[in-house]
C-alpha cells in the first residue's frame, strides 16, 4: 500500500449552531449509521481497529474513545499480545505506539503488513521527528501522528478509511484485505 498522506492536518471553518446539523449530516461520526446514499450499498459496519501502546492509560483512553464512536476495538500493551489478538481478529486500522520494549512499532508494523496489506497503518508517537517519519516508511506505516492526536484528526482519519473502504466493497463484489489472520 502506498504511503496516501505524510501529515494530516485538519482545520475547521468556523460553524454557526444552525450549520452543526446540516455539517453532522454531511460528515456523521464513524459508527453511527451511515445511509446508502452516503457510502453506497448499505455499508455501516464498524471498523476493526487495533490499539496497540505500552502506556495503559493512552492505549485504554483511545479505545474508550474508538468505542463511543461506534468501533470493534482491541488493545494490545506490546508487540507479542499484539500479534496473539491478530491471530482470531483481522484489523482495518492499527494505531501503533513506536516506542515500545521488546518489539518496537516498526518491527511491529513490518510483520503485520505482511499479512494485512490493505489495512491502514497508523503510527502514533512521541518520535515525530524525520528521521524517525523515514524509519516508519520503511516499515509500512500508511501515516504517522505525533502524540498527543487531536480526537478531532483521528475522528476524521478513521471517516476517511471507512470511506475508502465502503467504496472499495461498492467497486467490487468483495474487499480483499490481505490473506485476513496471521498464521497462529
Amino acid at each position: 500500500m502506498r504511503n496516501l498522506l505524510r501529515e494530516f492536518v485538519l482545520r475547521r471553518p468556523p460553524t454557526r449552531r444552525t450549520g452543526d446539523a446540516q455539517r453532522r449530516r454531511e460528515h456523521p461520526r464513524p459508527g453511527h449509521e451511515y445511509t446508502g446514499e452516503r457510502i453506497g450499498a448499505g455499508v455501516t459496519r464498524p471498523l476493526r481497529v487495533l490499539v496497540v501502546d505500552d502506556d495503559g492509560d493512552t492505549a485504554d483512553s483511545a479505545a474508550e474513545l474508538l468505542r463511543i464512536w461506534g468501533h470493534d476495538v482491541r488493545v494490545a500493551r506490546n508487540g507479542e499480545a499484539a500479534l496473539a489478538v491478530v491471530a482470531t481478529f483481522a484489523p482495518d486500522v492499527f494505531l501503533l505506539d513506536i516506542g515500545m520494549p521488546r518489539m518496537n512499532g516498526y518491527e511491529l508494523a513490518g510483520q503485520f503488513r505482511e499479512y494485512f496489506r490493505e489495512s491502514l497503518m497508523v503510527a502514533v508517537t512521541g518520535y515525530a521527528d524525520e528521521d524517525h517519519r523515514a524509519l516508519g516508511d520503511k516499515a509500512g506505516f500508511d501515516l504517522y501522528l505525533a502524540k498527543p492526536v487531536d480526537p478531532a484528526v483521528l475522528e476524521s482519519l478513521l471517516l476517511l478509511e471507512f470511506d475508502r473502504l465502503a467504496k472499495s466493497l461498492t467497486d467490487t463484489t468483495e474487499c480483499h484485505r490481505g490473506s485476513g489472520m496471521m498464521p497462529g
